[in-house]
């Protein structure tokens, strides 16, 4: 951002924020940042003379996801696991905890599967 205007402005759209942080109406950024979002009114005092703006119409926007080397199924499964990595279950009790709050979620014969754990990295090493 060298003239402290935005670079893009997204207008007149559904913008999504985040996993619970909902949608904006606009969307201001300069030079990878976003600089707001809100109403378009709330954006409209960052466009300058070299600010390109795109009139949604309507249309959702969403991040794009950039990376060259990325296995996001998997990644996204995990996500329905128990998590047995050491930060998250330092020990049997804390893991035995971790599967608790996991199952007490599933139907009665579901599977539960977990990821992370490492005898060698608990507290009681075994």
């Amino acid at each position: 951002m060298t003239d402290g205007n935005a670079e893009l402005i997204l207008k007149n759209g559904r913008i999504w924020r985040g996993a619970g942080l909902g949608v904006a109406e606009a969307l201001a950024a300069a030079d990878g940042v976003i600089l707001a979002t809100g109403g378009d009114d709330d954006v409209d005092g960052l466009a300058g003379p070299d600010t390109k703006t795109i009139d949604l119409r309507g249309r959702l926007a969403i991040p794009g996801f950039y990376d060259a080397h990325m296995h996001l199924l998997p990644l996204g499964l995990t996500l329905n696991e128990i998590d047995a990595r050491p930060d998250a279950a330092p020990s049997i009790d804390a893991l035995i905890d971790q599967v608790r709050r996991h199952v007490a979620d599933l139907a009665p014969g579901a599977w539960a599967f977990g990821r992370g754990y490492d005898h060698h990295l608990i507290a009681e090493r075994r």
